[in-house]
C-alpha cells in the first residue's frame, strides 16, 4: 500500500477539493452555453423588437455563426470536463490506497461522502475518535 511522506493529508485533499470545485464549475459553464445555445436558436426564428412592437429575425448567417461560435465553447468546456473527471477518477483510486485511519477517513468523508457515524462503525473506531479525526483534518486543510 502507499503512504506519503513528504505530501500532507491537507495538501492532497486540498487538490482534490479544487478538482472536484473545478468539475463542478465546468458543468455550470456547460449548462450556461446549453442554454445559450437554445435562446439563440430561437432567436433564428423570433427576436423581440427592440419598440416591443413584433419580432424581428435575426440574419440567419448571425445566428448561424452565433450558434457555431456557442457550440465550439461548449465542445471545449466538454472536453476540459472528461480531463477533469478523468483526474477524478485517477486520483480517487490513488487515495483509496493510502494506509493510516487519517487518510481513510478522509477518503471516507471527503470521496464517498460518508457520514461520520458510518465512518465510525466502517473502520471500527467510536464515533468520537473519528470526529476527533475529521476535526484535525479539517482544521490541517483550512490552515494550508
Amino acid at each position: 500500500m502507499l503512504t506519503m511522506e513528504k505530501t500532507s493529508l491537507s495538501e492532497i485533499l486540498g487538490s482534490y477539493i479544487d478538482l472536484c470545485n473545478e468539475i463542478e464549475y465546468w458543468e455550470t459553464m456547460k449548462r450556461g452555453r446549453e442554454i445559450e445555445w437554445k435562446i439563440n436558436r430561437k432567436l433564428m426564428f423570433k427576436n423581440p423588437s427592440p419598440n416591443g412592437g413584433g419580432y424581428i429575425p435575426v440574419p440567419m448567417d448571425i445566428a448561424a455563426g452565433n450558434l457555431d461560435k456557442i457550440k465550439d465553447h461548449h465542445d471545449n468546456i466538454e472536453r476540459i470536463l472528461r480531463i477533469k473527471k478523468r483526474m477524478k477518477r485517477q486520483a480517487e483510486v490513488v487515495l483509496s490506497r493510502f494506509e493510516g485511519v487519517e487518510y481513510k477517513v478522509a477518503y471516507a468523508r471527503f470521496v464517498e461522502r460518508k457520514l461520520l457515524r458510518e465512518i465510525a462503525i466502517e473502520l471500527n473506531y467510536s464515533y468520537d475518535r473519528i470526529r476527533h479525526i475529521m476535526s484535525k483534518i479539517n482544521k490541517e486543510i483550512s490552515e494550508d
